[in-house]
């Protein structure tokens, strides 16, 4: 892999310094988005989070492109996200520098470039992916290369059989985002611990990622990938790791889906009672396009949470049912959620309401 990343490096190193043939062209756009958030707990343990709340994010994106002399193209965007600012003002989230040859896209990515392709691949879901309703109730996939700065490889469409696209991606060294003189310290992996359960840092090496999607017959998508961390250092029994697959069917207006993933947690060489080992997770999805404006979904997801002893396993489960309709440049969407065990916390139930209304300029 190191020989595959220098490569990688090399060949961008030629692009950066290669003349433009034709001025690059500059685009902005953006969402504004206000939400209405109502939860209601029914817990006989863990934290009451019953209440309301209204709230309002921003996202705007900045895009260049252009063509080199060799008929290669390029593409900067940056982000300026809400979520991202600091009290020093700065609010860049994501940026990323690529560049697109026939021989498939070289790029650096900085905070954004996640392979996670099986990740909720199997949901079918009308308001987007869990992240989007602001809850995922606790739900655990491991970690991914977004976390980092990472470079990648990704083949074009069109290269190999059955639709089929392959990327790879390595984090290097240094974590400063959107540093043109990166100090190149050692990467810091923050990743679910099994002693305690919580995101502990572990500094490691290199950490590299892997996903392949294709389309084996219209209507059939299929997406895989995996995380390798590396070596997080001395002393460590299981090394974390983490992969997902997910299949999805379109039939007309329907659209079916199913998914798999594991994780597995970080565990010191002294294990403690009740370590979390691992854990197992499951989607389901179906999605019905009622017309080009209005779709609607339902899906479920189950983690079965492992421990190295004893202890029982605790399944987490969420099922959402969605809607979304959009008019001209707004999208309104609605997801109602119903959690099992929140957090892997038995007996820490809630629901939850989430409206939106997302403005795209």
């Amino acid at each position: 892999m190191k020989n595959i990343t220098k490569g990688l490096l090399s060949i961008f190193a030629s692009v950066v310094i290669a003349s433009s043939a034709f001025a690059g062209e500059v685009s902005v756009q953006g969402t504004a988005a206000m939400s209405y958030h109502i939860s209601s707990s029914d817990s006989t343990t863990g934290a009451n989070n019953d209440g309301k709340a209204l709230g309002i994010a921003n996202e705007v994106t900045f895009n260049a492109s252009g063509e080199m002399d060799n008929g290669w193209t390029w593409k900067w965007q940056a982000e300026l996200d809400s979520g991202a600012e600091t009290t020093s003002g700065a609010g860049i989230d994501d940026s990323r520098l690529e560049v697109t040859t026939d021989y498939g896209t070289v790029a650096v990515y900085s905070s954004e470039g996640s392979l996670a392709k099986g990740k909720w691949a199997g949901l079918a879901s009308a308001f987007g992916v869990p992240t989007d309703n602001g809850d995922t109730g606790g739900f655990v996939h491991g970690t991914n290369l977004s976390s980092y700065n990472s470079i990648q490889y990704h083949s074009p469409a069109g290269l190999l059989p059955l639709s089929t696209r392959v990327f790879a991606g390595r984090s290097i060294g240094d974590t400063s985002i959107n540093s043109k003189n990166a100090s190149g310290a050692a990467i810091t992996q923050s990743i679910t611990n099994g002693v305690s359960g919580t995101a502990n840092a572990f500094v490691g090496d290199n950490h590299s990622q892997y996903a392949v999607t294709m389309v084996p017959m219209d209507g059939l998508n299929v997406k895989a990938d995996y995380f390798d961390p590396g070596d997080i250092g001395s002393g460590v029994k299981q090394n974390p790791e983490a992969g997902n697959w997910g299949v999805s069917y379109a039939m007309g207006n329907v659209t079916v889906g199913y998914g798999r993933g594991y994780v597995a947690t970080a565990i010191g060489g002294t294990v403690a009672a009740s370590t979390y080992e691992d854990y197992e997770n499951r989607e389901y999805g179906i999605g019905f396009a009622v017309n080009d404006d209005l779709s609607v979904s339902y899906s479920i997801q189950k983690s079965d949470l492992s421990y190295t002893d004893t202890t029982a396993d605790v399944e987490l489960e969420v099922q959402s049912i969605q809607a979304a309709y959009t008019m001209g440049g707004l999208t309104v969407a609605l997801s109602m959620d119903d959690f099992e065990n929140e957090s892997y916390t038995l007996n820490s139930d809630e629901k939850e309401t989430f409206l939106t209304f997302t403005f795209a300029f």
